[in-house]
């Protein structure tokens, strides 16, 4: 008689799982900046340099058409759609693993940046987003 080994993983298992994924997150620094309300999620670096933060957003195949960016108090929104590229009818896929449908990501923007300022690019399927940073003015002030 042949044997078959079979492993069994308990509910305890799964949840402690869970709970140290939970913590990572926690307290890893890129997680709390950036949130998904909806959908897929694109694949996002958010960075600084001394002039100002960067956003790349990997979007291949997202019509620029699609794109909605906004920038609120201390919040970037970024919304668009990924269509399937194929229209062929009744298909059977071995693998499937590209993400389609309507996405929202939206980004706490850590630092005071000029919202005049803000470009935005869309090139080679990456949304680049540079936020510079607000300069501070000094104001001389006077003591009687």
């Amino acid at each position: 008689m042949t044997a078959i080994k079979i492993k069994v993983k308990n509910d305890t298992e799964d949840l402690s799982d869970d709970i140290r994924q939970v913590i990572q997150n926690f307290f890893n620094v890129s997680f709390p900046i950036i949130s998904s309300a909806r959908g897929w999620m694109p694949a996002m670096d958010v960075y600084r340099t001394q002039n100002a933060l960067h956003i790349v957003a990997d979007l291949s195949g997202v019509d620029i058409k699609s794109l909605y960016l906004a920038i609120k108090d201390q919040f970037l929104y970024l919304a668009g759609q990924r269509r399937p590229f194929w229209n062929e009818g009744e298909m059977y896929f071995y693998q499937m693993e590209i993400n389609y449908g309507q996405f929202e990501r939206t980004i706490r923007i850590p630092c005071p940046i000029d919202a005049n300022k803000i470009d935005a690019s869309y090139e080679n399927g990456f949304l680049v987003v540079r936020l510079p940073y607000q300069q501070n003015k000094k104001i001389k002030i006077d003591i009687s």
